[in-house]
């Protein structure tokens, strides 16, 4: 794995540590349990959502978990937020912890971004529609995931019913 995925599944990890432990520390008022359950849950759910992106099978499931990551990270920003506001938790506790979660959408955001520009459409007629995907993303080698290195892939034709390249028309998938 490249040393820049290893330090953001640490980096990653780290943060549900801190969710995790900011739970443990919250007041015992019920509304504070609510959005603690719902922070923790969408907290932790960075890191493991973050290493679904590495096990991703193709470019675009590549796509699709990384929007996930920069989903729970948004939410898990929300309930910093409320609690802050709802004075169950002093600002200037959460002041690192929030900041690190304004962070994070940038990071994951950009990663999505440099994916995409490898994502392009080839029609070869209105019946067969069929997406070339050209590799951009950023490393997360891992066994079974080697998409990443071929420097083209085909996707699914998606107007066959998302069937692989190598059962349709007797073409064999590289």
């Amino acid at each position: 794995m490249e040393p820049k995925a290893v330090e953001l599944k640490e980096k990653t990890k780290r943060f549900a540590l801190r969710i995790i432990r900011l739970f443990r520390a919250l007041p015992a008022f019920p509304e504070s349990r609510v959005i603690g359950y719902q922070l923790l849950r969408s907290g932790t759910s960075v890191g493991a959502n973050k290493r679904a992106v590495c096990r991703s099978r193709s470019p675009a499931e590549f796509l699709s978990k990384l929007s996930i990551v920069i989903e729970e990270v948004d939410e898990t920003a929300f309930w910093l937020e409320l609690l802050t506001e709802a004075n169950l938790v002093g600002s200037d506790r959460l002041q690192d912890l929030i900041s690190e979660t304004n962070q994070l959408p940038a990071i994951f955001a950009t990663s999505r971004q440099t994916a995409k520009k490898g994502v392009k459409s080839t029609i070869n007629n209105q019946k067969s529609t069929r997406l070339r995907l050209t590799q951009v993303a950023p490393k997360c080698s891992r066994a079974g995931t080697n998409w990443m290195r071929s420097t083209t892939i085909y996707g699914h034709y998606l107007s066959e019913g998302g069937y692989p390249p190598s059962t349709i028309q007797g073409r064999k998938a590289s």
